[in-house]
């Protein structure tokens, strides 16, 4: 397998992922404990990738440090209407400049397909940070979105999915036809 798989361990994203696993919870509290999940995972991806400019303002009696993080786009594409929603503040204020992009899938004649009147796609993905957002890894369904970000970007633009789970079937067939791609997940699943 030559595509990059990272798992977080971060004890709470791992607290967090057993009280999921939990079947008597709360519709509510799931979507709450997922959308910190899914935040672990967006900040696990964009850590590496987001440049610092530290500023240095003199003052008559002392120098105050201030961090601005770089004004490079990054792009979040999500296909699930209610992840895109709840994360969409969220992630706003962990990388500042990032732009949430709802992709609207149709599944016609045996495939998935873009819609792409509904969907607000951007044209030019070139120099910009690519991160896919899923809850449950499907290579069928991503197929689509990575094709129109290669379309839209040079191939030498990273492509980072997140994912809550996915299954080792899933990423063996995802790295025979994108080898460059880096997934960050919270649980990969050995059962077919």
């Amino acid at each position: 397998m030559s595509i990059n798989i990272y798992t977080i361990k971060h004890p709470l994203v791992l607290h967090w992922s057993s009280y999921l696993s939990n079947p008597s919870i709360s519709i509510g509290n799931k979507n709450e404990v997922s959308n910190k999940v899914y935040l672990a995972l967006l900040y696990e991806a964009s850590r590496r990738s987001l440049d610092v400019t530290r500023l240095y303002i003199k003052y008559f009696s002392k120098t105050q440090e201030i961090s601005l993080i770089s004004r490079t786009k990054c792009y979040l594409f999500c296909s699930d209407i209610h992840i895109s929603h709840e994360i969409n503040k969220d992630a706003k204020y962990l990388i500042p400049n990032i732009l949430v992009k709802q992709i609207l899938l149709d599944f016609e004649n045996n495939q998935w397909k873009i819609l792409k009147a509904h969907s607000m796609l951007p044209v030019n993905l070139t120099e910009s940070q690519v991160i896919i957002l899923e809850h449950q890894l499907n290579t069928k369904r991503l197929r689509p979105v990575i094709e129109y970000i290669l379309q839209c970007a040079s191939y030498d633009v990273p492509i980072q999915i997140c994912c809550y789970i996915c299954k080792q079937v899933e990423l063996e067939s995802l790295s025979n036809q994108y080898p460059k791609l880096e997934i960050y997940t919270c649980i990969i699943d050995d059962k077919v």
